[in-house]
């Protein structure tokens, strides 16, 4: 440094023609210890690997990033120097990330913040499920009244998805109490299949023959519901008149009569085709069931005596109080008697 400072003092007072040729006399071009006039003050000392690595520290950054450390930062959007050089952005700055996702923490402008992405909206700092989020259905401040979110729209309240469509299970035949779940006739009400117009099932049609039904045995024969319906009432067809008789209903367990349903009050029986109301009118899921009946004296119920159908019946005194759960009951077959259930 001492020899530039010379050289620069000479320079300033020796001749112009001087200076233009350097400045040295010809022994001093060849000296060891005379740097070389093109070599930049940049590479004096360094090494020459790293010549043409400019750090920040030498020569500073360019616009518009600023000196973070080591590194060049564009703090307006590079999310490990937001806004400063010590601001890291990350997912945490999302809080509650709302629903399941891929969410990419962002500097924009240099503030922190996150981008959605796996179909998911940004909403605020989180990201939300727009087709599938009853809270944010279809747009970031829809909120469903209740209902589901089906493909963006709200579905009304209490409303099911099925098969991709709103659907109302309480009144819907294909989707009657659940998806897929179908009417086969009637109508689908309170979620369960029912049929608007009464029907009768079991042995409505009059058989023409009295019978002799002995008194105090409660006795009778199995029935099937192909689908659910409500009781309306018991049907009996007489040939007699006069007798009291109660009728009751059991479930079917290994076909045999099991659990009270349904019964009805003692009433007296009339030369008819007669319905009597129950003590209530059940829900009865599809399935088998055994109508029974109990007589204070002899009576003349219409039957059948050419099939093959099994009667079950126990010793039962008229009056006493109907069992909950039917006794193993003794059975012999042969007989149907004009029994039936009105229901819908």
């Amino acid at each position: 440094m001492r020899w530039r400072i010379l050289f620069a003092v000479v320079c300033a007072t020796a001749a112009v023609g001087a200076c233009a040729k350097g400045g040295a006399d010809d022994n001093d071009e060849n000296d060891a210890s005379s740097p070389d006039a093109s070599s930049s003050d940049a590479t004096i000392g360094k090494d020459a690997s790293t010549a043409d690595v400019i750090l920040p520290t030498e020569a500073g950054c360019p616009s518009p990033t600023t000196q973070c450390g080591n590194v060049c930062a564009n703090t307006e959007t590079d999310p490990n120097h937001c806004g400063t050089c010590t601001t890291v952005c990350s997912t945490a700055d999302a809080g509650d990330p709302g629903d399941a996702g891929v969410i990419v923490a962002v500097c924009n402008a240099g503030t922190c913040g996150i981008e959605c992405d796996g179909g998911l909206t940004q909403c605020n700092e989180q990201c939300f499920d727009e087709q599938n989020d009853p809270n944010h259905c279809g747009g970031c401040t829809n909120a469903c009244d209740g209902g589901p979110c089906n493909a963006g729209t709200c579905c009304a309240p209490g409303d099911t998805i099925c098969s991709g469509q709103c659907t109302d299970t309480q009144t819907d035949k294909a989707h009657c109490g659940s998806c897929t779940n179908a009417c086969d006739a009637g109508t689908c009400v309170g979620g369960a299949c029912k049929v608007t117009t009464a029907y009768k099932v079991g042995d409505y049609t009059n058989y023409g023959t009295q019978g002799s039904f002995t008194a105090n045995y409660l006795l009778g024969e199995k029935v099937t519901l192909t689908q659910a319906a409500t009781l309306l009432d018991f049907g009996l067809i007489s040939a007699s008149s006069g007798q009291h008789v109660v009728m009751a209903l059991y479930t079917d367990n290994n076909n045999s009569p099991n659990t009270l349903v349904a019964y009805t009050a003692s009433t007296t029986v009339s030369a008819t085709d007669q319905q009597i109301a129950p003590n209530t009118q059940a829900s009865l899921p599809a399935g088998s069931y055994w109508m029974m009946a109990v007589y204070d004296t002899t009576a003349g119920p219409d039957r059948d005596n050419s099939t093959s159908n099994t009667i079950d019946y126990i010793s039962f005194t008229y009056g006493s109080t109907l069992p909950t759960t039917f006794p193993a009951p003794t059975s012999y077959s042969g007989q149907d008697f004009n029994y039936y259930l009105l229901v819908q």
